[in-house]
């Protein structure tokens, strides 16, 4: 009989240490909810270190920011719990949370003194939002700027506008305009030397305008096999540009020295090869080819900085500085670009595609 009890005791143990280990509350978890007064939205940010949880967060409620350091926090299985205190029309309020911990969500229960109860659910910020930490940066604020992309990514829709500005360039600064959904179609359009430019994509396929005819990536690259120079080039890029939150993820992954200040503003220099990648005429070289027959000159010597503006928790403006040297018609050039997008309408941009785009889709 005493032997089965150890047995028991043993196969309890094993299960109880394996359920531990099952809920990884490690890492960042967004959320959004109403409340009785106003909209909240918090990054949660919790790292167990041999068992001691630390728990942080980057919390707006009606648009006014601030950063939350919980207290009383404990962790057992795959339930976490700890305290907020917050001082609401000079009265000290005691908010009690306690949440039960999968593998990407936690689903919340939140006590707010004596007045209120709330349930919501708080998701994890996936690693392909969070990029490795290739370069030294800041720990704590990594996550949160990758949370704000993550949310922004989350929308319905949005638009932007796209600003490439080269100094002493024979060329006005580029303007990309673009809107886009999620899991669904994005539009951009631009000012190409011939007028007008405009690109409808979904998914892998994309049509491009010019001259008031459609034309598939296969269709362009041929009727332009002959033609040289940045201008086709640039044309034939809107088929490959990245929406806005795919060019942030992608800097994420080369920031190092991290800073940021109390109005959602944060800084960072870039990694060599980051740099390198985004130093280009158009900026970063296009995941795959661009129809047209122009291929930019590979940059040398470059070096980066980048800045992200976050509100509310979502990205609403990033602003990229370039420099390097550009061998272009057997001369060498200086080349220092800045590139800022600014995203605006947020979950209530409309986009209407044009029927003669969607029949080449």
């Amino acid at each position: 009989m005493k032997t089965q009890i150890n047995i028991l005791t043993v196969l309890f143990t094993g299960l109880l240490a394996w359920s531990t280990r099952a809920a990884d509350v490690n890492g960042t978890w967004l959320t959004e909810f109403d409340t009785p007064v106003g909209h909240q939205k918090y990054v949660f940010n919790f790292t167990n270190a041999d068992g001691k949880i630390t728990a942080t967060a980057d919390a707006t409620s009606e648009d006014q920011p601030r950063k939350v350091t919980f207290t009383e926090v404990k962790w057992e299985a795959s339930t976490i719990s700890f305290v907020e205190s917050l001082k609401f029309q000079d009265n000290d309020l005691r908010i009690e949370y306690t949440g039960q911990v999968g593998t990407n969500e936690i689903q919340f229960n939140r006590k707010v003194g004596d007045f209120a109860t709330e349930d919501f659910v708080a998701k994890r910020v996936q690693s392909t939002t969070t990029p490795a930490p290739a370069a030294t940066t800041d720990g704590a604020l990594l996550p949160t700027l990758a949370a704000a992309i993550q949310a922004l990514n989350e929308k319905a829709n949005y638009s932007w506008t796209s600003t490439n500005e080269i100094v002493d360039a024979p060329f006005p600064p580029m303007v990309t305009r673009g809107q886009t959904e999620r899991e669904g179609f994005t539009i951009l359009t631009a000012e190409g030397q011939d007028g007008e430019i405009e690109a409808v994509k979904k998914g892998d396929k994309g049509v491009l305008k010019t001259e008031d005819v459609w034309q598939t990536a296969e269709e362009y690259r041929q009727a332009n096999q002959g033609g040289q120079g940045p201008g086709r080039g640039f044309a034939g890029r809107l088929l490959t540009q990245p929406v806005p939150v795919e060019d942030a993820e992608d800097l994420l992954k080369g920031l190092k020295d991290l800073k940021a200040d109390d109005d959602g503003l944060y800084t960072a220099e870039l990694t060599d090869q980051v740099a390198k990648d985004n130093a280009g005429f158009f900026g970063r070289q296009p995941r795959q080819g661009a129809p047209g027959g122009f291929t930019p000159p590979e940059p040398k010597d470059a070096k980066g900085t980048v800045k992200f503006w976050v509100k509310a928790g979502l990205l609403i403006k990033f602003e990229l500085h370039t420099s390097a040297k550009i061998t272009f018609q057997d001369e060498d050039h200086d080349i220092n670009r800045t590139a800022t997008t600014e995203i605006s309408d947020v979950g209530s941009t409309k986009i209407e595609v044009p029927d003669a785009a969607k029949s080449k889709l």
